[in-house]
């Protein structure tokens, strides 16, 4: 079904999962190693790290692009690293953590089984801003990649459709966005790579599907990869998936990346 501002229609995410604990938000990533884990550093006081991936160790290069991981409902900045255990490609990630706890970790924003249009638009838009102010702290003006898992994925879409001249590419795991925040045309917009299961109980993945859509009809690139028998997780399909796409679009910063700068 397609969402429109003002609907009273309930979601049907079954996100209300009071008693999922912290499985509810996470990547199912492999496990990311003690000495991955070990070079995860703080970024601000508001809870991001930062992985250093394989930094600064080809070609003699100095600078790195910058990607910023985006958890899931009752996640956390350090296990949503796991879902990178595997990618190997130079890169600067950051992981904000989410401002509300939930669970065994945190969360953006509300977002439960009963949940209006309304009511999540304006929650998620909420959200989106006040990332936004951590996020251009970070970056200083240098775009980057934004990716999310489940909430994150609602981030990742709202970011590419707010902030496109920020964004080099947007990476929506079991993500969604509402229909007062999708894109319309005609607009300027930054490639979409998402991706979800078909099985998703908690995201439906009919609203990942009229969330590309409305990406393409307003002039935009996006695609949306389907994966039968899987709920709301990833596999290790997905995340090879995953990682050939962040590697196309990270591309496409390589040359204009600049090192963060070192935190006062």
């Amino acid at each position: 079904m397609t969402l429109r501002a003002g609907a009273l229609a309930a979601f049907a995410f079954a996100f209300a999962c009071s008693a999922c604990g912290s499985s509810c938000g996470r990547g199912g990533g492999d496990g990311t190693s003690k000495e991955k884990r070990a070079s995860l550093t703080h970024r601000d006081d508001v809870g991001a790290l930062v992985l250093e991936n394989a930094a600064l160790v080809d070609s003699g290069a100095t600078s790195s692009p910058l990607v910023f991981a985006v958890h899931g409902r009752s996640d956390t900045p350090e296990s949503f690293s796991d879902t990178f255990d595997q990618y190997r490609t130079r890169a600067t990630i950051v992981f904000p953590r989410g401002t509300a706890t939930y669970g065994e970790g945190f969360s953006w924003f509300d977002l439960g089984a009963t949940s209006s249009a309304e009511a999540v638009t304006k929650g998620l838009t909420a959200a989106r801003d006040a990332l936004h102010e951590r996020v251009t702290k970070i970056a200083k003006g240098r775009r980057y990649a934004i990716v999310g898992f489940s909430q994150g994925g609602f981030l990742a879409f709202a970011f590419a459709a707010k902030y496109p001249d920020e964004v080099a590419c947007a990476l929506p795991i079991a993500g969604m966005l509402p229909a007062p925040m999708r894109p319309r045309a005609p607009a300027v917009l930054p490639p979409i790579f998402a991706f979800h299961g078909v099985d998703d109980g908690r995201v439906a993945i009919a609203h990942d599907r009229e969330t590309v859509a409305a990406f393409v009809a307003a002039g935009g690139t996006a695609r949306l990869v389907e994966y039968p028998g899987v709920a709301h997780t990833t596999t290790a399909k997905e995340r090879g998936d995953f990682y050939v796409a962040l590697d196309t679009c990270l591309e496409t910063l390589t040359k204009d990346a600049h090192a963060l700068p070192s935190r006062p």
